[in-house]
C-alpha cells in the first residue's frame, strides 16, 4: 500500500484510464472546468480535481466522468473516493472536437449527474438498494428543448443495463463501479412518475430487452 497520495492517485488514475481504453478510443485531454465549482459553493470531488474523458467506439462517442474515484485528499487511509464513476455512450452525430465536447449535451448529460452524485455523497448505497434510479436534471440547448418536461428538466435513468460496457474498474484498492447514464424520452419519464418503482423497474426491462439498450439518443422511440 503506497504512503505516497500522489502515488495512490497515480494508480486508480491508471486502472480507471485503463478501463476506459477498453472501451475505445481516447486521447489523452481531460475536460475540466476553467473555474473548480468546489470554490463557488459546488459538489466537492475526492481529490478536488474534477474532469471526464471523450472515448470514441465504432462511430460511437462516449463521455466518462474521471475523478469521482480519485482517493479522499482528507483522509489518511487509501480510498477509492465515491467509489463510481460515470459513462454515457451516443450513436448520433457528436464533434470529434475535444474544445467543442464541453458544450454538447452528452457531455452536460454526465457531468450534471457527475455533480449530483458529488454533491450526495451516497450514491453507491443508493445504487445498492434501488439497482436503478430515475430523476430530472438541468439541460440547455436547442437540440434538447423536445426532450424537457415544463420546468426544463430532462429524465435520466441512472444505471441503465449495459451489455457492451464493463460495470467495474479494477483498481489496486478495491473496485469502482462504472454506472451508465442514460437520456429519457419524455414519455418514459412521465411514466416512472405515474408508476413509481414499479414503473421505473419495467422501464429498465424494456431497456434491457431493446438492441438500444444504455445508448442515449435525442431521438427515438420510448418503449412505453
Amino acid at each position: 500500500m503506497p504512503d505516497d497520495p500522489h502515488e495512490l492517485l497515480r494508480q486508480i488514475a491508471t486502472a480507471r484510464d485503463n478501463t476506459y481504453r477498453s472501451i475505445g478510443r481516447m486521447g489523452n485531454d481531460i475536460l475540466t472546468p476553467v473555474m473548480n465549482p468546489a470554490f463557488t459553493g459546488g459538489p466537492r470531488w475526492p481529490s478536488l480535481r474534477q474532469g471526464w474523458r471523450a472515448i470514441r467506439r465504432e462511430g460511437n462517442t462516449l463521455v466518462a466522468s474521471d475523478g469521482l474515484s480519485d482517493p479522499f485528499d482528507s483522509h489518511e487511509a487509501p480510498s477509492i473516493g465515491f467509489g463510481i464513476e460515470f459513462i454515457a455512450e451516443t450513436d448520433e452525430p457528436m464533434t470529434d472536437d475535444i474544445a467543442e465536447m464541453w458544450g454538447t449535451w452528452l457531455f452536460q448529460l454526465v457531468a450534471i449527474v457527475s455533480q449530483i452524485a458529488a454533491g450526495n455523497g451516497h450514491f453507491l448505497e443508493l445504487i445498492g438498494r434501488f439497482g436503478a434510479i430515475s430523476t430530472e436534471i438541468p439541460m440547455a440547448g436547442d437540440n434538447v428543448q423536445a426532450l424537457l418536461n415544463e420546468e426544463g428538466r430532462a429524465g435520466v435513468l441512472i444505471n441503465a443495463p449495459a451489455r457492451t460496457l464493463p460495470s467495474i474498474i479494477t483498481t489496486p484498492f478495491g473496485d469502482v463501479q462504472l454506472i451508465p447514464v442514460k437520456l429519457l424520452m419524455p414519455q418514459e419519464l412521465a411514466y416512472i412518475t405515474e408508476h413509481g418503482g414499479a414503473g421505473r423497474a419495467e422501464v429498465v426491462r424494456r431497456f434491457a430487452e431493446s438492441s438500444g439498450g444504455h445508448l442515449s439518443r435525442l431521438s427515438r422511440e420510448p418503449v412505453v
